[in-house]
């Protein structure tokens, strides 16, 4: 895997220090005697038989005499380099093996793992070897470490994801991506974390080196088949072994260059994109014609898969080959539908068919966005706008339009620019309501997190079950699911995801850059309805696998929504270092424009750890974000940063603070968003609006909701035991937060009421969720944990007992009396509501006590 290149790196690094000399062994001389040796020692003769002429040791006191004197000249010690050392002869590898024990030169064997004598030789035993290192495939969690070395600080975790997808996994392309990423300066560093800003597409001459060095290790058959997987990859299987008849592969497929899928449709390809795309730029055109032409008459009637016909389409522009100009069109579609942006602009930019030009200019806008080359793409557009002749070209012209916009961050004058021109054209052909417009405009109330009046409602639900064109059907469906996210409708709004989800599916070309938009709002509402499992699950449920930046764009969101869920687990130290991760990855990619919700919430949970200067700075962040935080969609970011005591410039307690942002919510008709103000206003210890929570109209599609309005019908009806059983709810696991809060709301009763045993049992039950008692921001949480706080010498001596310690044994530590220490353990087990010593061996004790 690599061997020459690595033999290189090592003489550049170590050529200051170490006079260097070669010898490279090579298969067709194998078998001849010293014939590696030959380069240095010319002088060697052999007889008629090709026998050497002279003895072992004399070749070994030779050699030794030619490195040495090198090395004097150079005046630095002798180190000799073997590569390709798999086919060193047997009398070479003798003498070797002498030079080796005399300890006079280092040696660094360069050697395919298997069998030869090389590998059987003492060169590999303890006694001549001081190390041996076997250059394997990485794993992703490897790829994130070798990342995180080079790098010298955390990295986004989903960055190494992309990073051994294009390298395959292979140390020295993983190597050359990332010194290829860091010239051109594609990692980006927020705070402590790196993140990748973009994908290095275009190759490095770095790696191109690697994989002509990888290149050149193979033999003559097995480059050939190499050439054909790369030009024509992903290759059928049964073509492959038409054109190289009883020839294997096999070696190519050990050694993790290629990979062969299974099945009646089996392929192979490169394992390394990048190390296929550099022998591809490398094949002469005259060559790939040859190939090109083997390939086809190879394949005889056998289907091609879209991504082997976009390849072919693609290969026989390269080629000068004659493509037919609607071959052109609908490759320029595949390409697009398979996130090739640059392919798909140079194929549809090679249609010059009048008939075929109108629908390859689409294609090309939609390939400029997914390159944010949005000037190119403005120009495209206007001139395909002067062309538009019925509804359906001039939808398609909007949808690009508004895709335009969406890459760009939604901005309002754009938006309301667009919708104005939409009608216009509309009203030039004599065209009836623009639905596009009228989209647009809901765009506008939606984003902003507003009621949709039921107007607009009515002509979302028409267009989304309408027959008109996929773009509009499936933005309508999409706004449908944010209006009734907005009014409390979980079930409606989990509807009109799957249908949006549907559509994306049947339509995955055109709509596939929203693919991200789509899944990444989805995962957030299903976590903030209680259900963070689904949502993490999501990406692995999709049919669409996406890659590079596509899948970049999610990474944040994917951190997002792990952070929530470990906050939803009270496990407030954890999801405070996943916050700074997704804060870091959504700062390069924020397909759903969820960073300033990031912020408000990482600046809540650092109030809750007690780091109230770094719960200021995330604020701040905010603020510099949000230049309008007025308007209803940073309503709840406000509520998270109000509770932690970071809104500046807004005078009141807590408190009131968080009833005026519900009461504006309300006011808006932000059901969802007022409901979650005051769950974090019940968290801060006010009851006296919880009656409104049940006034709130929410139908629930997750267990979020359910237990909160629960725990609020037994706060006001004073039902110990309703409250206890809100922690066998369904959904309860996932969110432990809300489980403990409603049970040390039944301790606070219990405690009130002087119910001892009861009290007992509570504490026990909580014992049992195994949350850390922190200040995780619950009043009633926070008295819990005050009862059940131990004293420093309370706390040592817990642990001593939970460590299996007896109490003489504990006296003697701390130089007390038994029955002191006796006292103490009585004081532990009261306020941890514990009955026997049995009870401190397990877990919990350290959990409870972040130890």
């Amino acid at each position: 895997m690599g061997k020459t290149h690595l033999a290189r790196a090592v003489e550049i690094a170590v050529t200051e220090h170490f006079d260097v000399t070669w010898l490279i062994g090579q298969q067709l001389l194998a078998a001849v005697p010293f014939a590696v040796l030959q380069f240095l020692l010319p002088s060697i003769r052999l007889d008629g038989r090709g026998k050497p002429v002279v003895s072992g040791m004399d070749v070994v006191q030779m050699l030794h005499e030619v490195i040495l004197s090198k090395s004097v000249l150079q005046q630095k010690p002798a180190l000799l380099l073997v590569d390709n050392a798999q086919w060193i002869d047997e009398s070479s590898c003798a003498v070797l093996e002498q030079l080796a024990v005399s300890g006079a030169v280092q040696i660094l064997m360069l050697c395919r793992p298997g069998h030869s004598s090389v590998a059987q030789s003492s060169l590999f035993t303890d006694d001549t070897m001081q190390a041996q290192y076997t250059l394997s495939t990485l794993t992703t969690a490897e790829v994130l470490s070798v990342c995180e070395t080079r790098l010298g600080g955390k990295v986004v975790p989903g960055v190494a994801a992309v990073l051994a997808s294009l390298s395959g996994g292979h140390p020295l392309f993983l190597h050359a991506i990332i010194e290829t990423a860091l010239e051109k300066s594609a990692f980006v560093r927020h705070g402590h974390i790196w993140a990748l800003a973009t994908v290095p597409t275009e190759l490095d001459p770095n790696i191109s080196d690697v994989a002509m060095d990888l290149f050149n290790e193979y033999e003559f058959n097995e480059q050939q088949i190499l050439e054909v997987v790369a030009l024509a990859e992903p290759l059928s299987e049964a073509v492959l072994h038409r054109i190289f008849p009883g020839t294997g592969y096999e070696r190519l497929i050990d050694s993790n260059v290629l990979r062969a899928s299974r099945g009646v449709a089996a392929t192979v390809q490169f394992v390394s994109p990048v190390f296929g795309q550099s022998l591809r730029e490398r094949i002469p055109v005259g060559r790939s014609i040859d190939i090109r032409a083997q390939v086809l008459a190879s394949r005889a009637t056998q289907p091609l898969s879209s991504s082997t016909l976009l390849r072919h389409i693609g290969w026989g522009l390269d080629c000068g080959a004659g493509v037919p100009e609607r071959s052109l069109l609908h490759g320029a579609r595949l390409a697009n539908l398979h996130n090739d942006a640059r392919l798909a602009l140079r194929l549809a930019a090679a249609v010059t068919d009048p008939h075929y030009s109108f629908r390859a200019g689409l294609e090309r806008v939609l390939a400029c966005i997914k390159l944010q080359d949005f000037a190119q793409g403005r120009v495209i557009l206007e001139d395909l706008e002067a062309e538009v002749s019925d509804r359906n070209e001039c939808d398609s012209v909007g949808t690009l339009a508004a895709m335009m916009a969406a890459s760009l961050g939604y901005p309002k004058e754009h938006l309301e620019i667009l919708a104005r021109r939409w009608r216009e054209k509309y009203a030039q052909m004599g065209l009836g309501h623009c639905s596009g417009a009228e989209l647009v405009e809901a765009l506008i109330v939606v984003k902003a997190g507003y009621f949709l009046p039921e107007t607009q409602r009515r002509r979302l639900v028409e267009i989304g079950a309408s027959a008109g064109q996929v773009g509009l059907r499936f933005a309508a469906t999409a706004l449908l699911a944010h209006a009734e996210i907005i009014e409390g409708n979980h079930v409606a709004a989990e509807q009109n995801f799957v249908r949006a989800q549907s559509l994306l599916q049947k339509h995955p070309g055109w709509l596939g850059m929203f693919r991200n938009v789509l899944t990444g709002q989805y995962m957030l509402f299903l976590a903030a309805i209680g259900s963070p499992e689904r949502a993490l699950n999501l990406l692995a449920m999709s049919r669409f696998e996406a890659q590079g930046n596509t899948t970049m764009e999610l990474h944040g969101v994917v951190e997002f929504v792990r952070a929530l869920a470990q906050l939803g687990q009270g496990e407030v130290v954890v999801a405070a270092a996943i916050f700074d991760v997704a804060i870091a990855a959504l700062g390069e990619a924020d397909p759903v424009d969820v960073l300033p919700y990031a912020l408000a919430l990482a600046a809540y949970t650092q109030h809750l750890l007690g780091d109230h200067a770094k719960a200021a700075v995330l604020a701040r962040e905010f603020h510099a974000l949000t230049v309008n935080d007025s308007v209803p969609k940073w309503l709840l970011s406000r509520a998270y940063l109000a509770f932690a005591g970071a809104v500046p410039g807004i005078a009141g307690t807590t408190f009131q603070v968080l009833h005026d942002l519900a009461e504006q919510a309300r006011h808006h008709g932000a059901a969802a968003m007022e409901m979650t103000i005051h769950s974090i206003l019940l968290r801060a210890g006010c009851t006296a609006h919880i009656a409104r929570m049940l006034e709130i109209d929410i139908k629930p599609a997750g267990p979020a909701i359910p237990m909160m309005t629960a725990m609020v019908r037994a706060l006001l009806d004073e039902d110990v035991k309703a409250l206890e059983k809100i922690a066998d709810m369904p959904g309860a696991e996932e969110n432990k937060m809300l489980a403990a809060e409603a049970l040390s709301q039944a301790l606070l009763i219990h405690t009130k009421c002087g119910n001892h045993q009861g009290r007992l049992e509570v504490l026990k039950r909580i014992r049992l969720l195994l949350l850390p008692l922190q200040a995780i921001g619950s009043v009633a949480i926070a008295e819990l944990a005050a009862a059940a706080e131990l004293t420093e010498r309370e706390k040592e001596i817990a642990v001593l007992l939970h460590h299996r310690h007896s109490n003489r044994d504990i006296a003697e530590k701390f130089t007390l009396s038994q029955r002191t220490i006796e006292g103490h353990v009585y004081k532990i087990y009261s306020k941890l509501g514990v009955g026997n010593r049995e009870e401190l061996y397990e877990p919990w004790l350290l959990k409870l006590l972040s130890i």
